[in-house]
């Protein structure tokens, strides 16, 4: 935070929306800046940091600032700020942190004690008792007392105040320090709020990551003679246009963490810095992108099939993260074997399996595909029991555990478990597109069975009808609910037009009258019994 600025999130903004995964990302970036250099490397002698850019209406020679863009972060930090503040057990230092997030009054010139971040009325209140006071971080529930709600700030000082204290005294330090003295924003003030969105808006629509591709072409091709350096040209042209430009840029994406294993932080630093000059530049056109291009459409384009595939594509296709790519496209570009695609895949979906029900967030996700990369470099068996693509003994325990607990439920894990569900049950290695299905429960809280509704007491109920038993695949233009409706109704109403090709995972259900909950829970023993027999658990 800044002496020359009070922040101020106007009213009409949105409340805070950053997730814990996105805040684990944050964390995350700085660990893996920090992490570069040496540890009794200075901290003044790292790079500099930066969060990104922030938009501003102030006045000339004011410090109140309105902040159009940029709210996400100022809170993000200021929150980290404030949890380093109180683990502190230097007074001094302490107080010094305490200073970035309160700015002192001077009675001289008219001004009084404020915080450097004010947000929306509605939450600033909340702000100031749970954040921004000396110790007011140090009263947020710890993990096991779940937050209620949606209250974002208070998910994420949870998840932040876990990560800053499992961390040694010395390595907090060094990222306290790297914070206050290495780390900076963009700062871009505008005299009124119609500029600052139209700044917004070029920023945003004109940003750097759009023709990164662009630049990255100019790179190889001037380094090549004319001849070459046209047709290179054409070929770049070519697969940009049948990718699409962001399709492209995504490649480009994958295609470097394919080959350095760690997070991608600017395609063309990243690129400029693994690929050489000269006949490397051309050699990474023929040699690598060209066939990752290919390969990269068959991974992503549900339209694209192959008798190489078991269905684990078709799966990992709905997942709702896909740091998965760029370990497939080496390894897939060197795969001339049926039965090691199908291994290779199956084993990759399992792994992303693992990932989903942890609910591991993106930094965490990326170091593990990351070790498959570097093993991958090192001419390791990535099929080979013990690699970072298989899950050891313990892992599998965890996954097995993961099954029969409530993670299998989770919204985000619902398309994923019941699509390989379908697969196994039915044969097939494809099925409509998964923007296509939908997930239900085909018994409702209301009506379980004839319409009756569940007594608070009635836990074995609501564990079943919470379950993965309780989950239907439906095509979509099935999926609007009908108020006070009984499971015949509802049975009906889901699954009726497809009685004639119904969805194998619904079979069991086809008949289902009255009471339903023991049909559903030996249902759901089924589910995980053959889940865990596929990934041989």
């Amino acid at each position: 935070m800044s002496e020359e600025y009070v922040f101020c999130i106007p009213n009409f903004q949105r409340a805070y929306s950053w997730s814990t995964e996105q805040a684990g990302d944050l964390l995350d970036d700085l660990f893996t800046e920090i992490d570069e250099y040496d540890p009794e490397c200075p901290v003044d002698a790292m790079r500099p940091y930066f969060f990104g850019s922030v938009i501003l209406v102030r006045m000339p020679n004011a410090p109140e600032a309105d902040v159009i863009d940029g709210q996400q972060r100022l809170t993000t930090l200021t929150m980290l700020i404030s949890l380093l503040r109180d683990i502190e057990t230097d007074q001094a230092t302490a107080a010094a942190l305490h200073d970035l997030v309160h700015a002192r009054g001077n009675p001289l010139v008219g001004t009084s004690d404020r915080f450097r971040l004010t947000l929306r009325p509605r939450d600033n209140d909340f702000f100031a008792a749970f954040v921004q006071a000396p110790g007011a971080t140090r009263t947020v529930p710890d993990d096991h007392a779940e937050p209620a709600g949606d209250d974002n700030i208070l998910r994420n000082l949870v998840f932040m105040r876990k990560a800053l204290q499992a961390l040694s005294p010395k390595r907090r330090q060094r990222l306290t320090m790297f914070v206050v003295e290495r780390c900076y924003f963009v700062v871009i003030t505008a005299a009124d709020r119609s500029t600052a969105y139209r700044i917004f808006s070029v920023i945003n629509s004109r940003g750097l990551n759009l023709s990164t591709s662009d630049l990255i072409k100019a790179e190889i091709v001037s380094s090549l003679p004319d001849e070459q350096a046209e047709a290179m040209a054409c070929e770049w042209e070519r697969i940009e246009g049948a990718l699409g430009r962001s399709g492209f840029e995504s490649l480009l994406h994958h295609t470097l963490f394919a080959h350095t294993g760690r997070r991608v932080k600017s395609i063309l630093t990243d690129f400029q810095s693994i690929v050489p000059n000269g006949i490397g530049r051309e050699a990474f056109v023929a040699d690598i992108l060209i066939p990752y291009a290919s390969i990269y459409d068959y991974l992503i384009n549900p339209k694209v099939s192959s008798e190489w595939d078991s269905g684990s594509l078709f799966v990992l296709r709905s997942f709702d993260f896909n740091e998965w790519v760029g370990p497939a496209l080496r390894i897939l570009n060197n795969c001339t074997e049926q039965a090691l695609h199908i291994e290779f895949l199956e084993k990759l979906e399992r792994l992303c399996f693992y990932l989903l029900l942890r609910r591991d967030y993106t930094g965490s996700r990326l170091a593990r595909f990351g070790k498959i990369v570097d093993a991958l470099a090192a001419g390791e068996n990535i099929l080979q029991d013990g690699s970072p693509l298989d899950l050891n003994d313990a892992e599998r325990q965890e996954l097995r555990g993961l099954l029969y607990s409530p993670a299998i439920s989770a919204t985000r894990a619902q398309l994923p478990i019941m699509l390989r569900l379908e697969l196994l049950l039915s044969g097939a290695t494809s099925l409509p597109a998964p923007e296509d299905l939908h997930v239900d429960k085909f018994a409702t809280r209301r009506t379980p069975a004839t319409g009756r509704a569940l007594t608070v007491g009635a836990r074995s109920d609501k564990d079943i009808l919470n379950g993965l038993g309780n989950l239907v695949l439906v095509r979509r233009r099935r999926s609007l609910a009908t108020i006070r409706e009984t499971a015949v109704e509802r049975r009906e109403r889901l699954m009726g037009h497809d009685a004639n090709e119904p969805f194998a995972t619904s079979v069991s259900l086809l008949d289902a009258e009255g009471d339903v909950t023991e049909r559903l829970d030996q249902r759901e023993a089924a589910f995980l019994e053959r889940l865990c027999s596929h990934w041989r658990l």
